[in-house]
C-alpha cells in the first residue's frame, strides 16, 4: 500500500509482515513487523507502531526455520493455556518470517 497526500485518514493493524519504507531521497529500505498499528495520515505521511520491527537483511532462513521447530514443539509441550498462547503467537510470526524470507 503506499501512502500519498490526500489519503484519508485511516487506522489499520497490522500483521506479521514485511513493511517498505520509501525515504525522502527515494531510496527505500525493508523491514519485517511481528504486528502493530499504521496510522495513515492525510498529508501523505504514516505513523507505523509495532511490537518488534528489523531489518529484513537482518534475519537469516536457516535461523528462523530452527526457531520455528522449536516454537512449534512448545505449542505441543506447553503445559497451561498461557504458555501455549504465547507459544502460538511466536509460531504465527515466525511462520511470516519463513514465508518472506523464502520469496
Amino acid at each position: 500500500m503506499g501512502v500519498f497526500p490526500g489519503h484519508a485518514y485511516k487506522i489499520a493493524k497490522l500483521k506479521p509482515s514485511p513493511i517498505a519504507v520509501e525515504y525522502t531521497d527515494g531510496t527505500t529500505k525493508k523491514f519485517f513487523t511481528s504486528g502493530g498499528f499504521i496510522h495513515i495520515n492525510n498529508e501523505g505521511s504514516c505513523d507505523i507502531n509495532t511490537v518488534e520491527c528489523m531489518p529484513l537483511s537482518e534475519l537469516d532462513l536457516s535461523s528462523t526455520e530452527k526457531e520455528l521447530i522449536a516454537a512449534q514443539a512448545a505449542v505441543t509441550n506447553a503445559k497451561d493455556d498461557r504458555t501455549k498462547a504465547v507459544a502460538e503467537i511466536r509460531v504465527e510470526v515466525l511462520e511470516a518470517v519463513v514465508q518472506v524470507l523464502k520469496h
